[in-house]
């Protein structure tokens, strides 16, 4: 099961509303979205939708397992390629009838204690860390150093264009996911999934120096809030630096566009290992 938490730190302007961004999560399933801003601009609360969209997604998941009192989360009727597919469109067109609006979405699903499944759409994301040992290492006593094994990849319609879910007004699940995929894991792996408040203002490589400060000798997490606010907060911090070089300047560039400085927006940082 996943040992976890999360810490959301709301927009300095939307903080009266509790921002956009949702987190809804369990022992098996993680998921983060991230209500897409312009829907503010018509008077509707972009985080209406996202909040619903995580809350459905994880309650249709949990009420399959409450149905079938025998299901493991390694069932094959879980298992097949388009359930979690299945499972987020479902949830997005219950989502979207309810409330207008749209959102990035990442869900990760834990098939057994070492197999990861995954689904993105947009620019939130996840990825996973890991403490390798090598010869050099060992033979110094040390415990290894922290490596990102995977980092999913934004999606994107074109610069700060992500895809994003929201029934009528959002993409087709099938069409623009990345995933569903799956990754193999190993004892004491560390998963992280942001949204883009995060990501547009830290690499993942970034984080490490949170995840050290609070690891202690057999690679477990002393407090995952404590990790997950210390990124929250070096996110916040960068993103409001008008001088800093960040992913989303980066990204501005590669698109022949300018922008100096981080990005200021809504964060959202869930911190999880396998227990």
């Amino acid at each position: 099961r996943f040992v976890h938490k999360t810490v959301i730190i709301p927009h300095d302007e939307k903080k009266f509303r509790g921002g956009e961004d949702s987190a809804s999560t369990s022992d098996h399933m993680l998921i983060v979205a991230d209500g897409v801003g312009g829907w503010a601009s018509k008077g509707i609360n972009p985080g209406l939708y996202s909040n619903l969209l995580t809350k459905t997604i994880l309650t249709k998941f949990n009420r399959t397992l409450d149905k079938n009192v025998h299901m493991t989360i390694d069932d094959p009727k879980l298992n097949n390629a388009n359930y979690l597919t299945e499972l987020v469109h479902e949830s997005n067109e219950e989502a979207a009838a309810k409330h207008l609006g749209s959102a990035t979405c990442t869900v990760l699903r834990l098939l057994n204690s070492n197999l990861l499944e995954t689904l993105n759409v947009g620019d939130s994301g996840y990825s996973i860390h890991r403490r390798v040992t090598s010869s050099d290492d060992a033979s110094s006593g040390l415990d290894g150093s922290l490596e990102v094994i995977y980092a999913s990849t934004p999606g994107q319609k074109g610069f700060n264009y992500p895809y994003q879910l929201g029934g009528p007004n959002g993409d087709i699940v099938a069409k623009v996911a990345d995933g569903p995929r799956q990754h193999q894991l190993v004892d004491k792996d560390i998963i992280i999934v942001v949204s883009d408040g995060v990501s547009d203002n830290l690499q993942p490589y970034q984080y490490h120096d949170c995840i050290n400060e609070w690891t202690w000798s057999k690679h477990e997490l002393l407090s995952y809030s404590i990790v997950a606010d210390c990124i929250a907060r070096k996110a916040y911090r960068l993103g409001k630096d008008k001088t800093y070089d960040s992913p989303f300047s980066q990204s501005a560039k590669s698109y022949g566009k300018r922008y100096v400085g981080g990005k200021h927006d809504d964060i959202t940082v869930t911190v999880a290992q396998i227990e």
